[in-house]
């Protein structure tokens, strides 16, 4: 077999969206379902909690990219919940935006007083929440919903089924790149890129789409392209396994 390590001007080496860990503070049962939603739908994970002392308790026990915190809640409420963890070490440049129906006085000025990055008007929209990440630079893969039927239950069962079954295909690629045995180590990357394409991981999936062209090719890829899908397959598997929280 006539084969030669590979890796093409201008390949693009699409990687697996971060985890984004989320911590919503809200008591509203309907609010926190309504947001609950659109976080799955965005593929970003989430921690709920009732009141602004779980809040504080919260971000102590576990690290947090973004604090949704609403503003009028029971024991303790967002503003001063907000000042207690920003106070706190480690904490000072968590974003906290505030979640408020409030619409007397100054809400922004109350909002930068207390530490908060700006809030969201209640009622909001998916839009509102989208457009949030956007302004802070998260790096957001929505999940096509579509795939799972809208079945919350199902997309659950599906991502731990992926998550179990990311290291079994990594280690059956590269097992099969060693032994040279291309055909195997590209049905391996072939059902990579298909749970990619599942959970909205499109990037991603077209980088093992590459890979899979140059093996159909006799064409080993590079050392670092290799590195790079092990790398990122571990991203995307710790990324699926907090979705599953």
């Amino acid at each position: 077999m006539n084969t030669e390590h590979s890796n093409p001007t201008g390949t693009q080496l699409g990687a697996a969206s971060k985890s984004i860990r989320v911590l919503v503070a809200e008591d509203n049962t309907v609010n926190q379902t309504f947001i609950a939603h659109v976080l799955t739908q965005l593929g970003i994970s989430f921690r709920l909690v009732a009141d602004g002392v779980q809040a504080v308790q919260a971000v102590n026990q576990e690290k947090f990219d973004l604090v949704l915190m609403d503003f009028q809640m029971p024991n303790m409420g967002g503003l001063e919940a907000c000042r207690r963890i920003i106070a706190q070490p480690g904490h000072a440049d968590l974003p906290i935006v505030g979640l408020t129906a409030e619409t007397i006085g100054d809400i922004q000025s109350m909002c930068l007083a207390a530490g908060m990055r700006e809030y969201i008007s209640k009622p909001f929209k998916r839009s509102d929440i989208e457009a949030l990440f956007a302004r802070l630079k998260f790096n957001v893969s929505p999940i096509p919903m579509q795939n799972f039927d809208h079945d919350k239950e199902l997309l659950k069962t599906t991502i731990d089924m992926i998550a179990a079954e990311i290291p079994q295909l990594a280690d059956e690629t590269e097992k099969q790149l060693l032994a040279m045995n291309l055909s195997e180590a590209k049905r391996a990357l072939h059902t990579l890129k298909g749970h990619c394409k599942l959970v909205g991981e499109l990037a991603f999936a077209d980088f093992i789409q590459q890979l899979e062209n140059q093996l159909a090719q006799n064409q080993l890829p590079a050392a670092d392209s290799i590195e790079h899908l092990k790398t990122n397959l571990r991203v995307l598997q710790q990324r699926l396994r907090l979705l599953s929280q």
